[in-house]
């Protein structure tokens, strides 16, 4: 029996749901997302959102009983994982409400102004978006000037498991980094 399972990465856990090809579910997982909260912000390692995929899916692939053909995966749209050019992670994974980018997002709207940032990403300029969260970073940990590679968080869990780099088009579009009349980045 063929079976695909969904993924779904959230911010308070990963679940996971394998179907068989009658659709019927074979079996579920579920394994907690971390955040560290701190003076700056709400963050977590790129490793950690890793490894709650990795358990949800797993446990429901057990469950199953049946190998796993195709995995889909979901994620949190507006965080994201600064990488080099070997796909390791230089820095946190800042929570999309995190809200430590202010001083990005104005002087985002000051160099742009919030019509052309619209034009752009198709939305309004907000800290929100993974763009602001990276502009932090690169201002406040130096290390991450070396990144070569940007996921979302969707997209980096399905580069480890194996898959291409891609991002789902509804989620790049919630990253501030998408030029949406081109469908390409920035």
């Amino acid at each position: 029996m063929a079976a695909i399972a969904g993924l779904d990465v959230g911010t308070t856990s990963s679940k996971a749901v394998v179907y068989g090809e009658d659709g019927v579910v074979l079996g579920t997982g579920r394994a907690p997302t971390t955040w560290d909260i701190d003076q700056q912000g709400v963050q977590t390692d790129a490793e950690v959102l890793w490894r709650s995929a990795f358990d949800a899916l797993s446990t429901a692939a057990e469950a199953a009983g049946v190998p796993v053909h195709a995995v889909g995966v979901a994620s949190m749209g507006e965080s994201g994982v600064l990488a080099d050019a070997h796909e390791r992670p230089l820095a946190p994974v800042i929570a999309w409400h995190d809200g430590r980018d202010g001083d990005e997002v104005d002087e985002l709207a000051k160099q742009l102004g919030p019509e052309e940032f619209g034009g752009i990403a198709g939305k309004p300029l907000r800290g929100q978006f993974s763009l602001t969260k990276h502009r932090w970073l690169l201002r406040n940990q130096p290390a991450t000037r070396a990144a070569t590679v940007r996921f979302d968080v969707g997209g980096w869990v399905v580069r480890r498991l194996g898959g291409d780099a891609v991002s789902e088009l509804s989620l790049a579009g919630r990253t501030g980094w998408l030029d949406v009349a081109a469908r390409n980045w920035w």
